[in-house]
């Protein structure tokens, strides 16, 4: 019998430049309850969540640590590597590095000297056979581990949400959706996956890059069933879907529908759609009937433009008539539609922009409408992002250590960035900035503790909706005004968010 060491696995979310923590790692909850469930003892670390968080994680790197998993978005690089050299400077325990970054980059990863191993796709099996072949001491054949079979994921296990030791204060946090201020109580949410892949072509998509278009679903019983558990388990009465397209397989999604409504399941929740699935044999009036009833409270929309050209250069696949039925529809069965919009594509005009902005002008009547707009942002490797590397308007980073530097990454993923394929980089960053402004996105009222906050809020917000439906946009002092408000708001929140956490440790 081979000789065993102390089960214990360490996974660790790093800081990102973007600062952004709402959410619950569901990646790391998914496989640390994969690993869990192999007889691992898992802790997850949240490093956002403590100012000296590489002293904490030292603490927490014992004799018994089999394994330190890393997940990194390419935000994370900096920190991802910041902790990774830590780590190796104090002990041999070896490192792992999964996610979207490692997905894409791995041989980067591989070579860079502080990281023994990288998850190339779905981590689900590959690291608990990971955690194996280290934990009897055999070493793993390769440092990549490309994770090329699609998972069954029905046979997934019920997410431990718990390996989060303050989960509970991601599930009382406000959510960032316009919808929350429709219900009269207090939202207790968490995220949650029901299927995975998306078949769809779209020419700036992730998926697509990573071979993740072949779609995969749980079944629409163990869906309802494991929405029931969270619910009971954690006192859950919103849950946000987070599949990538969470409407491919009608009759699936009609059994989630009465299940929920069969079994009298008391929670509302939102998820993702495409609008050319609002038609006559599909997302009917009769199916819209069903998901109000099961509780659904808002949809996201990938629109992206108003340009029939944009759309035909992005490869959507959709029509500025599916949008628009999309939207009244919803707005009929007061479903929220919180859609997404792109400016600055390559090869964009001011008037294609303009058509996007009178699209959203023109939608802004139903109650039910928001929106966020963008300026274009590269996913690495994508079509898109290949062809501005081609073109000389785009760097891809030779090396990790090149995905440290801010300058590198703020091309990908900035929103304010100036970025060089922009025809008009100026009047798109107004188009951006004020058409999200006029939908709130960035604090919705009810984000908001004070009434003064909410009067300066719905001030600015108003600015910018006039600025938006007459194209003025002369005398910017607003938006330096709102910017630091703004900023003031997102420390505070900040501050009261790490306050909870602690206080919340101190009562366990």
């Amino acid at each position: 019998m081979k000789e065993t060491r102390n089960r214990k696995i360490l996974l660790i979310r790093p800081r990102n430049f973007l600062s952004i923590n709402n959410y619950p790692p569901l990646s790391l909850i998914l496989i640390g309850t994969s690993l869990e469930n192999a007889g691992y003892d898992v802790e997850i670390f949240n490093a956002s969540n403590y100012d000296n968080y590489l002293e904490e994680i030292e603490k927490r790197l014992s004799e018994d640590v089999v394994l330190v998993g890393i997940t990194v978005l390419t935000t994370e690089v900096a920190d991802a590597i910041k902790i990774s050299k830590h780590i190796k400077q104090i002990t041999t325990i070896p490192i792992v590095w999964g996610g979207w970054h490692a997905t894409l980059f791995p041989e980067q990863i591989a070579h860079s000297g502080f990281v023994d191993y990288v998850i190339s796709g779905e981590g689900d099996s590959a690291i608990v056979t990971l955690a194996e072949q280290v934990n009897n001491k055999n070493k793993p054949p390769a440092k990549i581990i490309f994770s090329q079979t699609y998972l069954n994921i029905d046979k997934l296990p019920l997410p431990n949400y718990s390996l989060i030791g303050e989960v509970d204060d991601f599930i009382s946090r406000p959510l960032a959706d316009k919808f929350q201020e429709s219900i009269a109580y207090p939202i207790r949410w968490l995220p949650y996956q029901s299927s995975r892949g998306c078949p769809g072509q779209c020419n700036f998509c992730i998926n697509v890059v990573t071979d993740n278009q072949r779609y995969r679903a749980k079944s629409a019983e163990k869906v309802v069933d494991e929405l029931e558990a969270l619910t009971k388990r954690y006192g859950v009465n919103h849950f946000k879907i987070i599949d990538d397209n969470f409407f491919v397989l009608k009759e699936r999604v009609k059994k989630i529908c009465e299940l929920i409504i069969t079994k009298r399941l008391k929670f509302t929740w939102d998820a993702e759609c495409r609008v050319d699935y609002f038609r006559d044999d599909f997302i009917d009036n009769n199916l819209l009937k069903l998901l109000k009833m099961s509780g659904l409270a808002q949809l996201v929309l990938g629109i992206e433009s108003g340009s029939e050209k944009t759309l035909a250069y992005l490869n959507k696949g959709i029509e500025i008539k599916d949008a628009d039925r999309a939207i009244k529809d919803l707005n009929r069965h007061s479903i929220f539609s919180d859609c997404s919009f792109i400016v600055g594509i390559p090869g964009e005009t001011e008037a294609d922009i303009r058509k996007t902005a009178d699209f959203i002008n023109e939608h802004r009547k139903f109650g039910t409408f928001i929106c966020g707009v963008q300026t274009y942002r590269p996913y690495p490797k994508s079509k898109i992002a290949l062809q501005l590397i081609k073109d000389g308007k785009l760097k891809e980073p030779d090396n990790l250590e090149e995905w440290a530097q801010e300058r590198n990454v703020s091309l990908y993923t900035y929103v304010d960035a100036y970025r060089p394929w922009i025809q008009d980089y100026k009047f798109s960053m107004k188009i951006s900035y004020y058409h999200s402004l006029a939908s709130g996105v960035w604090l919705y009222q009810h984000q908001l503790d004070n009434i003064f906050d909410k009067m300066i809020n719905r001030f600015f917000q108003r600015i910018a909706y006039f600025r938006t439906k007459y194209y003025f946009f002369l005398f910017p002092l607003d938006r330096k005004i709102y910017s630091y408000f703004r900023i003031r708001i997102y420390r505070r929140i900040e501050r009261m968010e790490k306050e909870r956490i602690f206080a919340f440790r101190g009562q366990k």
